[in-house]
């Protein structure tokens, strides 16, 4: 089964949303770079830390970097987690303020050609990871049918 198209009426509210952070229902906060710049990156932990330094959020999902991981920050230590195809499953430890990264469903920046995501389960505290294959073929034709450059369309194969 092929993805729906993007209607206007679909554009129109993904435009209409608030930058970043966003906290949802209490329970995390969500943004696009980080939640101190939408266009800033997190690749590692020195930026990892200089996120945890400016803000309080025990717990952030970002995007941007298209590079699924999990940063944790402990009274004692940072850690790094990356994530491993095809599911991924992490539960978040009391007292320990978290950034996670799911991915994205397209342009992956891991040399995994594979859609990434992420469920968080309040119940469990945990956050699942998920790979899946989709129809790179076809994202690539709508790239190169958009007039973006070929190797814009040509790095999903590759996954970097």
């Amino acid at each position: 089964m092929d993805p729906p198209e993007a209607h206007p009426s679909n554009l129109r509210w993904l435009r209409s949303l608030p930058e970043g952070p966003v906290v949802v229902d209490g329970a995390f906060a969500a943004a696009h770079g980080t939640p101190i710049d939408e266009d800033a990156y997190i690749f590692g932990e020195i930026e990892a830390l200089n996120v945890f330094r400016q803000t309080a959020f025990p717990l952030c999902f970002f995007g941007h970097s298209h590079f699924p991981v999990i940063f944790g920050l402990s009274p004692d230590a940072i850690q790094t987690v990356l994530t491993t195809p095809p599911s991924f499953r992490f539960r978040l430890e009391p007292g320990v303020r978290y950034l996670v990264n799911p991915g994205s469903i397209g342009q992956p920046r891991d040399g995994i050609p594979l859609a990434s995501f992420a469920l968080f389960d309040s119940g469990t505290q945990s956050v699942s990871v998920y790979r899946l294959p989709y129809r790179i073929e076809r994202a690539q034709q709508k790239i190169l049918d958009a007039g973006l450059p070929r190797p814009l369309a040509d790095r999903l194969a590759l996954g970097r």
